[in-house]
């Protein structure tokens, strides 16, 4: 997805995440952020699912001492080494759990690359 059709800035923050099919009680599944940003977030998974699937994020922010919950539904999927890149949007965040994330996105990306 080009940057120009984004309505919110990404920032590159690799942690550990975990997700699930959304209204499920299925297992969380483990994955690796690659970006955030207030609409959404990219990651990788060993693991497939189709454009369209919505899914639950289980999201600990190095600025939270608890995760969030996020819900969200894939927009494009690409196939890597070793499993699959995943675009997401958020379908439901709060406006505080949105002021945090944008806080975050421009504090990551405001600090100087080593």
């Amino acid at each position: 997805m080009s940057a120009d059709k984004r309505q919110f800035p990404r920032a590159g923050i690799a942690i550990p995440i975990r997700y699930r099919l959304a209204h499920t009680n299925q297992v969380w599944r483990p994955a690796k952020l690659i970006d955030i940003g207030a609409g959404g977030v990219r990651f990788v998974t060993p693991e497939f699912c189709q454009t369209g699937t919505d899914l639950e994020f289980e999201v600990l922010l190095p600025i939270r001492r608890e995760p969030y919950v996020l819900a969200g539904v894939v927009l494009w999927e690409r196939v890597v080494d070793g499993g699959a890149e995943y675009g997401v949007a958020f379908a439901k965040v709060t406006v505080d759990q949105q002021a945090e994330i944008e806080q975050l996105v421009v504090f990551l990306n405001e600090k100087p690359s080593r």
